[in-house]
């Protein structure tokens, strides 16, 4: 009689396994081997504060493949707490892991480990020309300089607020203060040297073909002292503002400024993507100052932004609701959607490699 019951529900067990659909099944969860002659998109995933599920997601272009915990995999264990952002210089990379108070120094493309240091809220670096690495902070009003071979801290240069992106550019590094509501201009050896009044909260800032700097200013965080935000470009030999625009509405509040140098435009997220060119003399006089929408996805919430400087291609997340796992839209130039893959946690930091 036993056996006659287990036969039947052995028989039933089967009997309802699907059987294995065909056609494409989508994306690699898993790669044995990390490709070395590919094209690597890696998303940092934020993750949830406190819950230290921030992660990378290996997207690889010409293999159509994907690595979700990338991290994880490379080095068995889980990236930490808050993923700020990652910085590529040459086949090494540097992430910021914000609330783990931690500078992590990689391996590219396999983002195996090879050394960290305790950095108090790192939030984004910069590898100047002369070969040092500077890390803002969020909690500490100071730059903390690192050697890149061992990350050990090597001076700490004394902000008067909160920092965010930097660049360099005509040998000055140029930082956004957010809380002044200045980009700060440093010499090479570490000495402020200029602070200059932009719009309110600049928090982006990149370098275009000609070395203009451009700074994005999301116009604040707090409705009661907001303003209109404002897209600047300075000149880093006289440090004069040469370009001003002010966006309409009160209510936007652009972000993720970046620049593409395949077709010389700015790109930034302001509930859609859009694009600007650095070349004035495109859009004036016949036309207005105006940003161009490319990209719009109904019920997205867009929140990181990056470029291939290859393709030229746009990379632009949405972090749906903050919990669930995300998805990466990739984009023409022209903000034609050409693909899209799956995330980690709240997708926020997008590097081409």
């Amino acid at each position: 009689m036993r056996l006659g019951i287990l036969f039947v529900v052995l028989l039933l067990v089967f009997s309802c396994k699907k059987d294995k659909p065909f056609g494409p099944q989508g994306l690699e969860e898993t790669v044995s081997e990390v490709d070395t002659a590919v094209t690597h998109f890696y998303v940092i995933n934020e993750g949830n504060f406190t819950l230290s599920n921030a992660s990378i997601t290996d997207y690889e272009i010409e293999t159509v493949t994907s690595r979700q915990n990338a991290f994880e995999q490379a080095n068995k264990q889980a990236l930490g707490d808050v993923a700020q952002s990652l910085l590529v210089s040459g086949n090494t990379g540097y992430l910021f892991i914000n609330n783990s108070n931690e500078v992590i120094k990689v391996s590219l493309p396999s983002l195996k480990e090879q050394a960290r240091m305790n950095v108090q809220s790192p939030r984004y670096g910069l590898i100047t020309s002369t070969g040092e690495l500077w890390v803002t902070s969020l909690n500490k009003k100071d730059i903390f300089v690192l050697d890149t071979s061992n990350l050990n801290i090597t001076k700490t240069l004394v902000a008067n607020d909160w920092l965010e992106e930097l660049v360099e550019a005509d040998n000055h590094i140029f930082a956004c203060n957010v809380n002044q509501h200045a980009v700060d201009v440093y010499s090479l050896e570490g000495k402020q040297i200029k602070s200059i009044a932009v719009g309110n909260q600049p928090q982006s800032i990149v370098v275009d073909n000609k070395g203009m700097v451009w700074v994005l200013c999301g116009g604040g965080f707090n409705p009661r002292d907001r303003e209109k935000a404002r897209l600047l470009r300075i000149d880093p030999i006289s440090f004069a503002i040469t370009f001003d625009y002010e966006f309409k509405d009160i209510e936007h509040s652009p972000t993720r400024l970046n620049y593409n140098i395949t077709n010389q435009r700015l790109y930034f997220i302001n509930r859609a993507v859009y694009s600007f060119p650095v070349d004035l003399s495109e859009i004036a006089p016949t036309t207005t100052t105006t940003p161009s929408e490319i990209f719009k996805q109904e019920g997205a919430n867009f929140y990181g932004l990056g470029i291939d400087a290859q393709s030229g291609n746009v990379i632009v997340t949405d972090a749906k609701d903050y919990s669930k796992k995300g998805i990466a839209y990739v984009l023409s130039s022209s903000g034609q959607l050409l693909y899209d893959f799956e995330t980690g946690v709240i997708p926020q930091d997008v590097v081409v490699y």
